[in-house]
């Protein structure tokens, strides 16, 4: 019926030439939104009869926890769990690459890997296709490189105040 009002979740739209009412919606926040017709008003109609089941969309968005960790020498372990907001789901069989590498999917939703490095600082970039290649990047500081490097320094200086002495010695 054309040029009906139909009434849905208290907004007034009007039906086209097939009898269709039309309408576009856009939501901000994740959750599930549904709508019902609550009157149908036409100069030719008494009453109405709806058929079909209140349609209804969820609307949601990726959530990307990054968890990086740098207590072995020489290697950063990065985590990456990729779930969706509104039920909390797994997003599985996502591309997501570190520093330019493809982690592997350990787990549902969780993806993996150990990237080689002997810097103290490092910045870690990640990329989904899980959330239209976003990025999100950190600057982790590597305990343990530095660590590794402080005895290095403390132990060269240690030998090189020994030799100093054992020279200054042989002098006498």
């Amino acid at each position: 019926m054309a040029d009906a009002r139909v009434i849905v979740n208290g907004t007034e739209y009007i039906t086209n030439r097939t009898g269709w009412a039309t309408f576009s919606v856009a939501c901000d926040t994740v959750g599930e939104r549904s709508w019902t017709v609550t009157d149908v008003q036409h100069p030719e109609a008494t009453r109405y009869i709806v058929t079909a089941e209140n349609p209804s969309i969820v609307w949601d968005k990726v959530a990307v926890d990054v968890e990086v960790d740098s207590a072995s020498f020489g290697v950063t372990k990065v985590k990456v769990k990729i779930t969706n907001v509104y039920d909390g789901s797994s997003v599985t069989g996502a591309t997501t690459v570190v520093n330019g590498e493809t982690c592997e999917e350990t787990q549902p939703g969780v993806y993996t890997i150990e990237l080689s490095t002997w810097s103290p600082i490092q910045q870690v970039t990640v990329q989904t296709d899980a959330a239209d290649f976003e990025t999100w990047e950190t600057l982790t500081i590597h305990v343990m490189n530095i660590i590794l490097y402080l005895a290095i320094i403390v132990a060269v200086t240690v030998i090189a105040v020994l030799l100093l002495k054992l020279r200054n010695r042989n002098r006498t």
